[in-house]
């Protein structure tokens, strides 16, 4: 169910503009969330929104250290340089989500599948303390790199089953497209120990707009070669999943449209971090790559325009 939001009024400590949302439910009302960003209770039908907030300047950011070696099935060692390839989330979408969290600078926030640090600079960026959970080494290394010299950031080893954190240490517990790689609901279960009372816990990821016409056709190329293609966990409204768990309370959706514009090259090397295909095509992965390198190089032009959608889901701790 959508609710939509009309403007009232004065900024909140991140944003240009606040919107009020009613829970459709007859819960109270939600303040605080930036212009652009749609936002859902319960299951819903996804809908655009175009972010008027202002890109933000990162900052070089963050030293940090390891502590103990945990592994996961998914393997990124061979993709994590092309993960600096990624786009970053819409910043409206971050900035509506902190502020249902009602999180305040120097708020503590575990990071959880933090990679080469998408999230994790946006967050230290809005003055959050955070903590930047990620199980491999080679993603880890370059989080660090990218992060060197913020004070407001710590690296560990872990995973979303097993962070490794103390119990009761965090306000926030985000996972910036690493929730579906996890066991979701011993992911819940460990979000829920390292969480304070009343803490917050989100998933998100990025998702083309795949009725974009040339996203259409990188489809249609993936699929010519991996007949059964599906993206998985990673686009299913996580709603449900949170639910069950019993460890949260109502769960809020939001979305916010973003447009990325990257050089073709680019756009291939971030194709070539893409792990979900990579599991797929097995063996077929450099190939379905090349091709889709061919078509893109195909349109004679240095640059495309891609849109996403930042998807985000949000519950607070019973």
């Amino acid at each position: 169910m959508l609710c939509r939001a009309g403007v009232v009024g004065v900024a909140s400590p991140y944003l240009a503009g606040k919107i009020k949302v009613r829970h459709p439910l007859g819960r109270q009302s939600r303040e605080g969330v930036p212009y652009g960003v749609a936002l859902f209770w319960g299951f819903g039908k996804p809908e655009l929104s175009h972010s008027r907030c202002a890109t933000r300047s990162l900052s070089n950011a963050i030293c940090g250290w390891v502590s103990r070696s945990v592994k996961t099935q998914w393997d990124y060692t061979t993709l994590a340089d092309a993960y600096l390839k990624r786009p970053d989330y819409a910043n409206a979408a971050i900035d509506a989500m902190l502020a249902i969290m009602g999180a305040r600078k120097r708020d503590k926030i575990c990071d959880i599948g933090a990679g080469v640090a998408h999230l994790t600079l946006m967050l230290a960026a809005r003055g959050m303390d955070v903590t930047a959970v990620e199980p491999n080494d080679v993603m880890r290394a370059n989080g660090v790199k990218r992060s060197k010299g913020l004070p407001n950031v710590r690296w560990h080893e872990g995973t979303g089953e097993q962070t490794g954190q103390p119990s009761q240490s965090f306000a926030i517990v985000t996972f910036g497209s690493s929730f579906n790689v996890c066991d979701r609901l011993a992911a819940l279960k460990e979000t829920a120990r390292i969480l304070k009372p009343d803490g917050w816990f989100a998933c998100l990821w990025n998702h083309r707009q795949l009725d974009d016409p040339i996203q259409m056709q990188i489809e249609a190329t993936i699929k010519e070669r991996v007949s059964d293609y599906s993206y998985g966990s990673r686009r299913e409204d996580q709603t449900a999943i949170i639910q069950a768990s019993g460890l949260f309370s109502s769960v809020v959706h939001l979305d916010s449209r973003v447009v990325h514009e990257q050089t073709i090259e680019a756009c291939v090397e971030a194709w070539r971090s893409h792990a979900t295909l990579q599991r797929q095509a097995g063996v077929a992965f450099g190939d379905v790559v090349v091709s889709i390198e061919q078509y893109l190089l195909s349109l004679k032009t240095p640059k495309i325009q891609i849109p996403y959608l930042t998807h985000i889901w949000v519950a607070q701790l019973h």
